[in-house]
């Protein structure tokens, strides 16, 4: 806290000023945070707490109009340097995807287009359970890009799309669903549930650039391929062979059958994908029928899994999902999958040595000493950002093969922000220091648990994380957490500094000498969510001081960064802060006079989550997730129509420039 006898700032005490109308709670806690956190001289940069003191676009579809609006922060401003040349789009309700003037979005891929010659045109109406698995998954998550002909080239005209699909939702679905959600599951019969678990899991599928400049789905290309719910997988590390991951049909414990909750990802420098299973808890059902000392009943409970049905009802068919019958299938999902996109034979593979909690995403940076380091947040409130360091350096020429135990053997750590601005990364060592009663097994199964106990940062909701290849700092999203400074629960910390955060924001870690494979960092608030123009919101836009040229964000989800080291972020649930706005894609300068003037460049379809931006190697076309468009209504009352104006289906859309460079942003 601030001393009494030291004069306030009066930068602050403006602050205070003008937001007087809000929770007196709120104001100190944050404030007083700020007072702590900041030096004089980030206050000073650039009016750097000005926003505290304040405080036409291309349709997908041509008949759609946009939505009347307010069109403040839209249209022309001066021009931010860093490439971002483009008019920012305004926030809207309209169900259409929405980009600048000069832009074009277009549908490349969406739910049940044929991967293979043997299969048509997909039919909502007219489903078949035996050509699942050959078509586009559902709810499209993280996207990769991987170059072909192999993973060192830079061809930025063809590559593997790889695809996150994260889960079902039957009732946009399936004609014969009967709502309510998700009971409507129990009305489903096993050819739908088996296409549910088709349907999930991951899509990987060759495109390219034809001579017009047009992306296209290669379909029949020799690389495509589906990973699902019924697809074997291996497990490695050290959970592998445990006693918990051995089932009734695999005596072994070191064959998993299937992935789901496929949600974040990243990419390895040896030409791998990494897929991030989430919500796993929703497949299984029964999980609390074993005795309360048993450990693995401590270990359901913390993670939340059901006690009565599972949301999917899979059980009634699969008793694997049952777990009055099999009470370790549940540990055997909640992992990082290891996919090799280049070769369609390989076995995809279960990296235990990660952690098992709900994975938000992989991203991954090489250290100066050639050890690989691969980031993930768990997306939960009061969770944890954590990092693997590898044991062994990297091969980069020898591909996925060269490099088989590099996400087997090495060490976990999770994140400690200290109030002063520097943090640690604390090793999770089973057999040392708080946990030397645990073995690594058990690290790997209850990795949250293991964060409390070795004192980490609890923070409000990480998700997404990504690197900025320009300079090397990392980027950790944080969703929102309005049980934050709730009643019973932990107060705001210099971290995650905002009482009932809402908005959420975004935290930026500096390794010591730029090095991944440190074990410490400064880290700064990047971004604090929010509508610049309200004191109440408590925002921060990476010290930018021109309130009203920045566009109001909220939930902010994943993140990837161009080639000028841009940071592009989408959102999902931005209406938790803007009611009856539409999720997006904005884009900021994260260095220079323009850091922190972040626009919005994209607006989603009705009720659709966008996530999963990647661009191409020469940043000539943008790679975008719609996910769950019109997710709350049905396939005969659709809320929405994206993408080609029937049921919704979600998708994955391109994003190319018609006029000027072709670089996106410039």
């Amino acid at each position: 806290m601030t001393s009494p006898t030291k004069p306030k700032s009066k930068r602050t005490s403006a602050a205070k000023e003008l937001s007087k109308k809000a929770s007196p709670m709120a104001e100190r806690t944050f404030l007083e945070i700020v007072e702590r956190r900041f030096s004089r001289r980030s206050l000073l940069k650039k009016g750097a707490w000005a926003p505290l003191l304040a405080m036409g676009g291309t349709l997908l579809r041509a008949d759609q109009a946009k939505a009347a609006g307010s069109d403040r922060r839209g249209g022309p401003q001066d021009v931010p340097r860093h490439g971002l040349d483009f008019e920012p789009v305004t926030m809207t309700s309209a169900d259409a995807v929405i980009v600048p003037e000069g832009y074009e979005a277009k549908c490349l891929i969406a739910w049940g287009d044929p991967l293979f010659t043997d299969v048509g045109l997909f039919d909502i109406y007219n489903q078949r359970v035996d050509e699942a698995d050959r078509r586009a998954g559902f709810n499209n998550d993280f996207l990769a890009l991987m170059p072909l002909p192999h993973y060192r080239s830079e061809n930025p005209g063809r590559g593997i799309l790889c695809i996150n699909n994260e889960w079902a939702w039957g009732q946009t679905q399936y004609p014969e669903w009967i709502p309510p959600f998700p009971t409507g599951y129990a009305t489903l019969g096993k050819d739908q549930l088996d296409m549910v678990m088709l349907y999930t899991g991951m899509t990987i599928v060759e495109v390219e650039r034809d001579g017009g400049d047009e992306w296209k789905v290669l379909v029949g290309g020799p690389r495509n391929r589906r990973v699902h719910m019924l697809t074997p997988l291996e497990i490695t590390g050290p959970a592998a062979g445990h006693d918990w991951m051995k089932t009734s049909y695999d005596p072994t414990g070191t064959e998993a059958i299937g992935t789901s909750s496929n949600c974040g990802g990243g990419v390895t420098p040896y030409g791998t994908v990494l897929s991030g299973e989430e919500g796993w808890p929703a497949n299984f059902a029964f999980q609390r029928s074993l005795p309360a000392s048993d450990p693995r009943a401590q270990i359901h409970a913390r993670v939340g899994m059901q006690a009565g049905n599972s949301e999917f009802r899979l059980e009634r068919f699969y008793a694997r999902f049952d777990g009055r019958q099999e009470p370790n299938e549940s540990f055997r999902w909640g992992w990082i999958v290891e996919v090799d996109p280049y070769d369609p034979a390989s076995k995809p593979k279960k990296r235990t040595a990660l952690g098992r909690f709900f994975h938000e995403g992989a991203e991954t940076r090489m250290g100066n000493d050639g050890r690989l380091a691969v980031y993930m947040g768990e997306d939960a409130a009061f969770s944890y950002i954590f990092k693997y360091i590898s044991s062994d350096v990297v091969d980069q020429k020898g591909g996925a093969a060269a490099n088989s135990t590099i996400l087997d053997e090495g060490v976990l750590h999770v994140a400690k922000f200290n109030e002063d601005g520097t943090g640690v990364w604390i090793p999770m060592v089973g057999g040392q220091g708080a946990l030397a009663s645990w073995t690594q097994a058990q690290v790997s199964f209850d990795t949250r648990f293991a964060a409390q106990t070795l004192g980490g940062t609890k923070m409000d909701k990480p998700e997404g994380i990504g690197i900025n290849k320009k300079t090397g700092k990392v980027y950790c999203v944080l969703t929102n957490n309005p049980a934050r400074g709730a009643a019973g629960q932990l107060p705001p910390d210099a971290a995650n500094p905002r009482a009932n955060n809402v908005n959420g924001h975004i935290v930026e870690i500096a390794e010591d000498n730029s090095d991944a494979s440190s074990l410490t960092f400064t880290w700064e608030i990047f971004i604090q969510c929010g509508d610049p123009l309200k004191p109440a919101d408590y925002t921060y836009f990476g010290g930018y001081s021109v309130a009203e040229d920045i566009s109001p964000i909220s939930n902010p989800d994943n993140l990837v960064f161009d080639l000028e080291g841009n940071a592009w972020i989408g959102t999902d649930g931005l209406r938790k802060g803007f009611p009856g706005m539409n999720d997006g894609l904005f884009a900021v300068p994260t260095e220079g006079p323009d850091r922190g003037h972040l626009r919005m460049f994209m607006s989603a379809p009705w009720d659709a989550e966008v996530t999963g931006p990647t661009f191409n190697s020469d940043n000539s076309a943008l790679f975008v997730s719609i996910q769950h468009p019109g997710r709350f209504g049905l396939v005969n009352a659709p809320t929405s129509r994206f993408p080609d104006g029937g049921p919704a289906r979600p998708g994955v859309v391109v994003v190319t420039k018609k006029i000027g460079k072709k670089t996106i942003g410039s």
